[in-house]
């Protein structure tokens, strides 16, 4: 099932580049780089405007259609990595 945490918000020090199969997120102020395969790429996507984890995972399993275990699992992941690097920011820091 996935989890209710709240609202995702992006961190403005973030910038994203769309390329065939994927992106790449570069995070300005640690200089942090990530390379996203599509699926990633499309969880990324979905963090700007999505209110919240669940959102994201319905739309996964509808355009990839995979189980909803599986996309949750994997949305958490990736939520959790990006907070962790920070790339989303957590509920705490939005306030800021």
């Amino acid at each position: 099932m996935p989890r209710n945490l709240g609202p995702l918000r992006r961190n403005p020090d973030v910038l994203a580049k769309r390329l065939d199969g994927g992106a790449v997120l570069v995070h300005l102020a640690s200089h942090q780089i990530f390379e996203l395969n599509a699926t990633a790429a499309r969880i990324w996507d979905l963090t700007d405007g999505e209110p919240h984890e669940a959102a994201i995972v319905a739309r996964i399993v509808q355009e990839f259609e995979i189980e909803v275990g599986q996309a949750a699992a994997e949305v958490a992941t990736l939520v959790d990595q990006f907070r962790r690097e920070g790339f989303l920011l957590d509920r705490s820091e939005e306030a800021r």
